[in-house]
């Protein structure tokens, strides 16, 4: 792929989608977004996307997170290699559950499950719909592993 410039979300999304020759169209049928969402990210009147959509994206363009990580404040920064931040890890790296390599759907919803989790375990007080939300997540996951 060329170099495409990343001065902003919407300048990115667009050189990516105009470097694989696609229309609005085309690329809402690949994507599942509306091409008025489309045009909206790339025109950058909409510029805080979702990770769903970010996930779609990087889907459909297939290309590593890492490469839209800054446009969602997910980017490990630190010269050492540590890692900063748990959202790179689960959205960026590769893994597998059950030898099967986790998709980004799925990684997001780990990333969630992994939220709740944090809230839980830190949350002062905690009642049954917290933890039935949790049941709900781990009940997503599984779902999702499964099929």
């Amino acid at each position: 792929m060329q170099n495409i410039g990343k001065n902003s979300l919407g300048s990115f999304i667009k050189e990516l989608r105009k470097s694989k020759g696609v229309s609005l169209e085309e690329m809402e049928t690949g994507t599942g977004l509306s091409r008025s969402y489309i045009n909206r990210l790339e025109n950058s009147s909409r510029d805080n996307p979702t990770l769903d959509c970010i996930g779609r994206l990087i889907q459909y363009f297939d290309i590593p997170f890492s490469s839209m990580a800054e446009f969602c404040n997910c980017q490990n920064s630190l010269e050492d290699g540590r890692v900063q931040n748990l959202d790179f890890i689960l959205l960026n790296e590769r893994y597998l559950f059950a030898n099967l390599e986790v998709d980004m759907e799925s990684k997001t919803i780990l990333r969630n499950l992994i939220q709740e989790l944090e809230n839980y375990t830190t949350s002062v007080s905690v009642c049954r719909q917290d933890e039935a939300k949790i049941l709900d997540i781990v009940g997503l996951l599984r779902e999702r592993l499964s099929s």
